[in-house]
């Protein structure tokens, strides 16, 4: 009896780390099942996740207050689609919304094309038959009016989305940023005034004393003297003098005494001409 009991002893002393080891064998099977099939899920969700983009183009754009501003809403789809949706934010003190078109889209029949301040959403569709669309394309032009005349803001998508028989294929989204510019000055088209105030006009002799002076409603470049059509002196001022001796006799209507004309141009600096001229004896 005490040998065998010795030998049943020694028996289940060999057989309790075998199970043990079984035990632990089957845990990291069970381990390994899981581990399989959770990387299989995320493959799985990874075959299935986000596919293309919806974007605004142009991604930067600078703009003039009170000009038109278009901004593209388009579809880079990376696969098959025939359907898309999507909310447009803007700021209203910024952009004034004017109209929304889908002409040129693939997308040719209208889901939903409605506004409010601040906000434009829409969908649109290829059409019963039409076939999908697997190319970068045109969604919908958006047209604005920039009301800034500085700064800048930014247009956004959101609810944005695609469908591909049915299934949403969750694309990602890109914004637009638009920069402000105040309008450029209207261009200059009006001449300086010339006054002439020595010598009066009829005067007669053989030297005067010429004196001008011009005015513009930006500024004078330079005045020039002109005698018988002859450039004699300038400046760059707003104001001419110059002593002017003259050949010559006679009286006024004599018949002998020579009629000279002493002439004043003066410039601004878009180029703009302004004259007066008169004559003397």
């Amino acid at each position: 009896m005490p040998a065998s009991k010795k030998t049943s002893a020694s028996k289940v002393k060999k057989n309790t780390p075998a199970t043990k080891r079984f035990r632990l064998s089957r845990l990291q099977v069970i381990l390994a099942v899981l581990l399989v099939g959770i990387v299989g899920s995320y493959a799985l969700v990874r075959s299935f996740a986000s596919t293309g983009s919806i974007y605004l183009s142009p991604a930067t754009t600078n703009v003039v207050q009170g000009k038109p501003v278009a901004l593209s809403l388009r579809i880079n789809p990376g696969g098959n689609v025939d359907a898309v949706q999507a909310t447009v934010t803007y700021d209203p003190t910024k952009l004034q919304f004017v109209s929304v078109s889908n002409t040129g889209s693939p997308f040719t029949d209208t889901l939903q094309q409605t506004s409010t301040t601040g906000s434009i959403v829409l969908a649109y569709s290829v059409g019963i038959g039409a076939a999908s669309v697997n190319t970068d394309s045109l969604i919908a032009t958006l047209n604005f009016t920039a009301l800034a005349g500085s700064s800048s803001t930014s247009v956004t998508l959101s609810n944005a989305n695609a469908t591909n028989l049915g299934s949403y294929t969750d694309p990602s989204t890109a914004n637009a940023f638009v920069d402000f510019s105040a309008p450029a000055p209207p261009p200059d088209t009006s001449a300086p005034s010339v006054s002439i105030t020595s010598p009066i006009s009829g005067a007669t002799g053989t030297k005067f004393n010429v004196a001008a002076t011009a005015t513009d409603n930006v500024g004078v470049t330079k005045m020039e003297l002109y005698v018988d059509n002859k450039l004699t002196t300038s400046t760059s001022k707003s104001s001419l003098t110059y002593t002017l001796s003259l050949k010559g006799g006679g009286k006024k209507g004599s018949g002998s005494a020579t009629a000279h004309t002493i002439a004043i141009k003066a410039y601004d600096a878009a180029g703009n001409v302004g004259n007066n001229s008169l004559t003397v004896y």
